[in-house]
Protein backbone atom coordinates (compact mmCIF):
# COMPACT_ATOMS: atom_id res chain seq x y z
CA UNK A 1 0.00 0.00 0.00
CA UNK A 2 1.30 3.50 -0.99
CA UNK A 3 2.00 5.61 1.76
CA UNK A 4 -0.03 9.13 1.67
CA UNK A 5 1.35 11.75 0.74
CA UNK A 6 1.79 13.70 4.00
CA UNK A 7 1.46 17.39 3.01
CA UNK A 8 0.03 19.73 5.63
CA UNK A 9 -3.79 21.07 5.61
CA UNK A 10 -5.61 23.33 7.66
CA UNK A 11 -9.48 23.68 8.42
CA UNK A 12 -10.17 27.33 9.02
CA UNK A 13 -13.56 28.43 10.65
CA UNK A 14 -15.30 31.54 10.27
CA UNK A 15 -14.61 32.78 13.68
CA UNK A 16 -10.76 32.18 12.89
CA UNK A 17 -10.18 28.68 14.79
CA UNK A 18 -7.66 26.69 12.72
CA UNK A 19 -7.30 22.87 13.21
CA UNK A 20 -3.63 21.26 11.84
CA UNK A 21 -3.90 18.11 9.93
CA UNK A 22 -2.71 16.10 6.49
CA UNK A 23 -4.34 15.98 3.14
CA UNK A 24 -5.87 13.18 1.05
CA UNK A 25 -7.99 13.12 -1.60
CA UNK A 26 -8.21 15.19 -3.93
CA UNK A 27 -5.47 18.45 -3.66
CA UNK A 28 -7.27 21.40 -3.56
CA UNK A 29 -8.79 23.90 -1.45
CA UNK A 30 -12.45 23.60 -0.07
CA UNK A 31 -14.89 25.61 1.20
CA UNK A 32 -18.66 24.90 3.05
CA UNK A 33 -20.77 25.02 6.09
CA UNK A 34 -19.04 22.66 8.36
CA UNK A 35 -21.15 20.09 10.03
CA UNK A 36 -20.49 17.14 11.90
CA UNK A 37 -22.09 13.27 11.80
CA UNK A 38 -21.95 10.75 14.58
CA UNK A 39 -22.40 7.49 12.42
CA UNK A 40 -19.68 4.73 13.21
CA UNK A 41 -20.06 3.42 9.49
CA UNK A 42 -21.40 4.33 6.34
CA UNK A 43 -19.56 6.70 4.77
CA UNK A 44 -19.86 5.68 1.53
CA UNK A 45 -23.21 6.52 2.23
CA UNK A 46 -23.05 10.12 4.53
CA UNK A 47 -20.97 11.80 1.46
CA UNK A 48 -23.67 10.74 -1.21
CA UNK A 49 -26.38 12.04 1.20
CA UNK A 50 -28.04 15.02 -0.69
CA UNK A 51 -29.05 16.85 2.79
CA UNK A 52 -25.15 17.53 3.08
CA UNK A 53 -24.82 19.07 -0.48
CA UNK A 54 -22.86 22.01 -0.17
CA UNK A 55 -21.35 21.01 3.39
CA UNK A 56 -17.85 20.02 4.77
CA UNK A 57 -18.40 16.72 6.82
CA UNK A 58 -16.56 16.02 9.80
CA UNK A 59 -16.90 12.66 10.75
CA UNK A 60 -16.91 12.04 14.51
CA UNK A 61 -15.84 8.09 14.50
CA UNK A 62 -12.32 7.84 15.00
CA UNK A 63 -11.18 5.36 12.24
CA UNK A 64 -12.16 6.21 8.31
CA UNK A 65 -11.71 4.00 5.12
CA UNK A 66 -10.92 0.90 6.71
CA UNK A 67 -13.71 -0.77 4.44
CA UNK A 68 -12.65 0.54 1.09
CA UNK A 69 -15.97 2.11 -1.07
CA UNK A 70 -17.88 -0.29 -3.18
CA UNK A 71 -18.83 -0.37 -6.85
CA UNK A 72 -21.36 1.64 -7.76
CA UNK A 73 -24.07 -0.59 -8.94
CA UNK A 74 -27.59 0.40 -10.05
CA UNK A 75 -30.40 -1.82 -9.93
CA UNK A 76 -33.65 -0.60 -11.29
CA UNK A 77 -32.36 2.66 -11.60
CA UNK A 78 -31.80 3.15 -7.83
CA UNK A 79 -28.12 2.79 -6.33
CA UNK A 80 -27.82 -0.24 -4.08
CA UNK A 81 -25.01 1.08 -2.23
CA UNK A 82 -24.96 4.42 -2.03
CA UNK A 83 -27.37 7.44 -1.31
CA UNK A 84 -27.60 9.05 -4.82
CA UNK A 85 -25.48 9.16 -7.57
CA UNK A 86 -22.57 11.03 -6.86
CA UNK A 87 -20.85 12.56 -3.54
CA UNK A 88 -22.54 15.72 -2.14
CA UNK A 89 -19.99 17.17 0.13
CA UNK A 90 -17.70 19.52 -0.49
CA UNK A 91 -15.11 18.02 2.00
CA UNK A 92 -14.24 15.37 4.00
CA UNK A 93 -13.05 16.02 8.04
CA UNK A 94 -11.22 13.31 9.86
CA UNK A 95 -9.30 11.91 13.09
CA UNK A 96 -7.63 8.87 11.63
CA UNK A 97 -7.15 7.74 8.00
CA UNK A 98 -7.15 3.87 7.32
CA UNK A 99 -4.22 3.53 4.99
CA UNK A 100 -5.43 -0.77 4.18
CA UNK A 101 -8.99 -1.45 3.48
CA UNK A 102 -10.69 -4.69 3.81
CA UNK A 103 -14.29 -6.14 2.80
CA UNK A 104 -15.41 -7.94 0.16
CA UNK A 105 -17.31 -5.12 -1.40
CA UNK A 106 -14.95 -3.41 -1.84
CA UNK A 107 -13.47 -2.59 -5.19
CA UNK A 108 -10.97 1.43 -4.09
CA UNK A 109 -10.07 2.87 -1.49
CA UNK A 110 -11.69 6.47 0.08
CA UNK A 111 -8.91 8.14 -1.09
CA UNK A 112 -9.01 6.72 -4.54
CA UNK A 113 -13.06 7.63 -4.52
CA UNK A 114 -12.53 11.38 -3.39
CA UNK A 115 -9.70 12.07 -5.73
CA UNK A 116 -11.64 10.71 -8.71
CA UNK A 117 -14.31 12.83 -7.67
CA UNK A 118 -12.64 16.06 -6.87
CA UNK A 119 -13.20 16.28 -3.17
CA UNK A 120 -10.94 17.70 -0.72
CA UNK A 121 -10.25 15.89 2.83
CA UNK A 122 -8.18 16.09 5.58
CA UNK A 123 -7.00 13.42 8.23
CA UNK A 124 -5.17 13.68 11.48
CA UNK A 125 -7.53 16.56 12.86
CA UNK A 126 -8.95 16.81 16.49
CA UNK A 127 -12.20 16.34 15.64
CA UNK A 128 -13.86 15.80 18.98
CA UNK A 129 -12.91 19.23 19.81
CA UNK A 130 -14.11 20.59 16.58
CA UNK A 131 -17.49 18.86 17.01
CA UNK A 132 -17.69 20.69 20.16
CA UNK A 133 -16.96 23.67 18.94
CA UNK A 134 -19.76 23.36 16.18
CA UNK A 135 -22.40 21.92 18.74
CA UNK A 136 -22.15 24.77 21.11
CA UNK A 137 -22.05 27.48 18.43
CA UNK A 138 -23.83 26.15 15.79
CA UNK A 139 -22.66 25.02 11.87
CA UNK A 140 -20.42 27.29 9.99
CA UNK A 141 -18.77 28.05 6.93
CA UNK A 142 -15.24 26.94 7.17
CA UNK A 143 -12.47 25.83 4.38
CA UNK A 144 -10.37 23.10 4.23
CA UNK A 145 -6.71 24.79 2.87
CA UNK A 146 -3.93 22.32 1.71
CA UNK A 147 -0.67 23.81 2.04
CA UNK A 148 0.75 26.23 -1.00
CA UNK A 149 -2.76 27.24 -0.96
CA UNK A 150 -3.94 30.98 -0.31
CA UNK A 151 -5.31 31.20 3.15
CA UNK A 152 -7.76 34.18 1.96
CA UNK A 153 -11.23 33.84 3.11
CA UNK A 154 -13.44 33.77 0.31
CA UNK A 155 -16.37 31.05 1.37
CA UNK A 156 -19.86 30.44 -0.99
CA UNK A 157 -22.74 30.25 1.78
CA UNK A 158 -24.54 27.33 0.51
CA UNK A 159 -27.58 28.56 2.79
CA UNK A 160 -28.07 31.36 -0.05
CA UNK A 161 -28.60 29.32 -3.03
CA UNK A 162 -31.40 26.75 -3.73
CA UNK A 163 -29.65 23.56 -2.06
CA UNK A 164 -33.25 22.02 -2.70
CA UNK A 165 -32.91 22.69 -6.58
CA UNK A 166 -29.76 21.20 -6.97
CA UNK A 167 -30.17 18.15 -5.74
CA UNK A 168 -33.95 17.59 -7.03
CA UNK A 169 -34.45 15.09 -9.99
CA UNK A 170 -34.87 17.16 -13.36
CA UNK A 171 -37.54 15.12 -14.56
CA UNK A 172 -39.87 12.74 -13.63
CA UNK A 173 -39.01 9.04 -13.04
CA UNK A 174 -40.92 6.20 -12.53
CA UNK A 175 -39.93 3.36 -11.31
CA UNK A 176 -42.64 0.68 -12.03
CA UNK A 177 -44.19 -2.00 -9.80
CA UNK A 178 -45.92 -4.96 -10.01
CA UNK A 179 -49.52 -5.37 -11.71
CA UNK A 180 -52.54 -3.62 -9.61
CA UNK A 181 -49.24 -2.34 -7.60
CA UNK A 182 -50.22 0.65 -5.12
CA UNK A 183 -48.52 3.69 -6.40
CA UNK A 184 -47.00 6.91 -5.00
CA UNK A 185 -45.74 10.14 -5.77
CA UNK A 186 -42.11 11.49 -4.47
CA UNK A 187 -41.88 15.12 -4.24
CA UNK A 188 -37.83 15.09 -4.80
CA UNK A 189 -36.63 17.84 -2.27
CA UNK A 190 -33.09 15.18 -1.95
CA UNK A 191 -34.59 11.76 -1.59
CA UNK A 192 -32.25 9.34 -0.41
CA UNK A 193 -32.02 6.00 -2.48
CA UNK A 194 -32.50 3.89 0.72
CA UNK A 195 -35.95 5.33 0.83
CA UNK A 196 -36.29 4.37 -2.72
CA UNK A 197 -35.26 1.24 -2.17
CA UNK A 198 -37.68 0.45 0.56
CA UNK A 199 -40.37 1.52 -1.46
CA UNK A 200 -39.76 -0.53 -4.22
CA UNK A 201 -39.04 -3.67 -2.00
CA UNK A 202 -42.99 -2.94 -0.89
CA UNK A 203 -44.30 -3.45 -4.22
CA UNK A 204 -45.09 0.04 -4.82
CA UNK A 205 -44.89 1.92 -8.17
CA UNK A 206 -42.99 5.44 -7.58
CA UNK A 207 -43.40 8.31 -8.85
CA UNK A 208 -40.48 10.55 -8.69
CA UNK A 209 -41.03 13.94 -9.70
CA UNK A 210 -39.23 17.40 -9.51
CA UNK A 211 -39.24 19.53 -6.14
CA UNK A 212 -40.53 22.50 -8.25
CA UNK A 213 -43.26 20.27 -10.52
CA UNK A 214 -46.30 21.85 -11.94
CA UNK A 215 -48.93 19.52 -10.25
CA UNK A 216 -51.78 21.19 -12.27
CA UNK A 217 -50.73 19.67 -15.90
CA UNK A 218 -52.54 16.25 -15.18
CA UNK A 219 -49.69 13.96 -16.05
CA UNK A 220 -48.99 12.93 -12.48
CA UNK A 221 -53.05 12.57 -11.48
CA UNK A 222 -55.15 15.57 -10.73
CA UNK A 223 -54.18 17.69 -8.10
CA UNK A 224 -55.55 21.11 -7.66
CA UNK A 225 -52.05 22.10 -6.11
CA UNK A 226 -51.40 25.83 -5.97
CA UNK A 227 -47.73 26.54 -6.68
CA UNK A 228 -45.88 28.81 -4.00
CA UNK A 229 -42.38 31.12 -4.47
CA UNK A 230 -39.71 29.63 -2.70
CA UNK A 231 -39.41 32.10 0.34
CA UNK A 232 -36.07 33.32 1.24
CA UNK A 233 -34.53 31.54 3.98
CA UNK A 234 -34.23 33.08 7.57
CA UNK A 235 -30.08 34.18 8.03
CA UNK A 236 -30.10 32.32 10.96
CA UNK A 237 -31.52 29.15 9.84
CA UNK A 238 -34.33 29.15 11.43
CA UNK A 239 -38.08 28.98 9.77
CA UNK A 240 -39.94 32.35 10.33
CA UNK A 241 -43.29 32.50 11.39
CA UNK A 242 -43.93 33.60 7.60
CA UNK A 243 -42.44 29.76 7.04
CA UNK A 244 -44.51 28.27 9.34
CA UNK A 245 -47.51 29.51 7.99
CA UNK A 246 -46.87 28.83 4.35
CA UNK A 247 -45.89 25.23 5.28
CA UNK A 248 -49.23 24.55 7.26
CA UNK A 249 -51.11 26.09 4.50
CA UNK A 250 -49.41 23.69 1.97
CA UNK A 251 -50.02 20.98 4.22
CA UNK A 252 -53.88 21.89 4.43
CA UNK A 253 -54.02 22.04 0.53
CA UNK A 254 -52.68 18.71 0.12
CA UNK A 255 -55.21 16.93 2.79
CA UNK A 256 -58.16 18.95 1.58
CA UNK A 257 -57.14 17.60 -2.16
CA UNK A 258 -56.64 13.96 -0.56
CA UNK A 259 -59.85 14.37 0.82
CA UNK A 260 -61.72 15.77 -1.94
CA UNK A 261 -60.21 13.61 -5.02
CA UNK A 262 -59.84 10.57 -3.06
CA UNK A 263 -62.18 8.74 -4.88
CA UNK A 264 -60.78 9.73 -7.85
CA UNK A 265 -57.71 9.05 -7.36
CA UNK A 266 -58.29 5.52 -6.18
CA UNK A 267 -54.60 4.06 -5.14
CA UNK A 268 -52.65 7.26 -5.84
CA UNK A 269 -50.98 8.71 -2.68
CA UNK A 270 -48.56 11.29 -2.09
CA UNK A 271 -45.09 11.36 -0.85
CA UNK A 272 -42.81 13.67 0.62
CA UNK A 273 -39.20 13.56 1.31
CA UNK A 274 -37.72 16.73 3.02
CA UNK A 275 -34.06 17.53 2.86
CA UNK A 276 -32.92 16.49 6.67
CA UNK A 277 -30.23 15.12 7.74
CA UNK A 278 -31.14 11.67 8.16
CA UNK A 279 -34.08 11.79 5.78
CA UNK A 280 -37.49 12.60 6.36
CA UNK A 281 -40.41 9.88 4.88
CA UNK A 282 -44.37 10.71 4.98
CA UNK A 283 -47.04 10.21 2.95
CA UNK A 284 -50.64 12.22 2.97
CA UNK A 285 -52.86 9.25 2.38
CA UNK A 286 -56.91 9.81 2.78
CA UNK A 287 -56.80 12.69 5.09
CA UNK A 288 -54.31 11.25 7.31
CA UNK A 289 -50.31 11.05 7.81
CA UNK A 290 -47.90 7.90 8.16
CA UNK A 291 -44.30 8.97 9.45
CA UNK A 292 -41.02 6.80 9.55
CA UNK A 293 -37.05 6.91 10.19
CA UNK A 294 -36.69 11.10 10.74
CA UNK A 295 -33.88 12.22 12.91
CA UNK A 296 -33.25 15.98 13.27
CA UNK A 297 -36.74 17.50 14.67
CA UNK A 298 -39.64 16.19 16.84
CA UNK A 299 -40.42 13.04 17.17
CA UNK A 300 -44.06 12.82 16.01
CA UNK A 301 -46.19 9.87 16.51
CA UNK A 302 -45.73 7.22 14.17
CA UNK A 303 -49.39 7.72 12.31
CA UNK A 304 -51.39 10.84 12.93
CA UNK A 305 -55.02 11.08 11.50
CA UNK A 306 -55.52 15.07 11.92
CA UNK A 307 -58.53 16.49 11.83
CA UNK A 308 -56.52 19.75 10.69
CA UNK A 309 -52.87 20.22 9.22
CA UNK A 310 -52.18 22.87 11.97
CA UNK A 311 -52.12 20.22 14.17
CA UNK A 312 -48.63 19.01 12.40
CA UNK A 313 -45.57 20.88 13.36
CA UNK A 314 -44.19 21.98 9.91
CA UNK A 315 -40.93 23.61 9.19
CA UNK A 316 -39.08 24.80 6.37
CA UNK A 317 -35.33 23.81 4.91
CA UNK A 318 -34.38 25.49 2.15
CA UNK A 319 -38.01 26.96 1.11
CA UNK A 320 -39.61 22.90 0.87
CA UNK A 321 -41.30 21.37 4.06
CA UNK A 322 -38.84 19.46 5.64
CA UNK A 323 -41.73 18.18 8.21
CA UNK A 324 -43.55 17.29 10.94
Amino acid sequence: MQLLNRSRSIVQLENGLEFQGYSFGYMAPADGEVVFSTTMTGYPESLTDPSYEGQILCATYPLIGNYGVPEAIKVGGVQQHFESDRIHVRGLIISDYSLKYSHWSAIKSLDQWLRENRIPAIYGVDTRELTKVIRDNGSMLGRIIPEGESPQWDVEDPNTTSLVARVSCKEVITYPGPIRSKRVVLIDCGVRHSILRYLISKNIEVIRVPWDYDFNDGSVGRWPFRQHPEPARHPDGVPTAGDIELAVDRLEMLLDCVDRDAEHLGDLDLLLEGHGGAGALFAVAQGGVEYDDFVGHLLTPRKLRPVCARQLLASFYAGVISVG
